[in-house]
């Protein structure tokens, strides 16, 4: 049997996993998202839109740390704040 209190840290455990899933989602889509953004048909020959393409395999692993970390911090700031008005209510 389970007690109550090792199923809270095992939901918590689920809601870190999956906030960690999507923030890593977010990182990884990131690069992709601004190159689509930037390089739409009329702008393709864009001096911008080549230097996106050429820098791509540097940036990628930025903008994974960076937009993965942004990510992870807002969504765990989100469940905090869930949880709070949780036990208010």
């Amino acid at each position: 049997m389970t007690s109550g209190r090792e199923g809270a840290g095992a939901s918590r455990t689920r809601e870190r996993l999956l906030r960690g899933v999507i923030a890593a989602a977010v990182g990884l889509a990131a690069p992709s998202v601004e190159i689509a953004l930037r390089c739409r048909p009329p702008l393709q020959t864009s001096e911008t839109c080549v230097w996106l393409k050429a820098y791509l395999p540097l940036t990628r692993p930025l903008y994974f740390v960076a937009c993965g970390l942004l990510t992870y911090g807002i969504l765990s700031l989100a469940a905090v704040a869930a949880r709070q008005l949780r036990r208010r209510a």
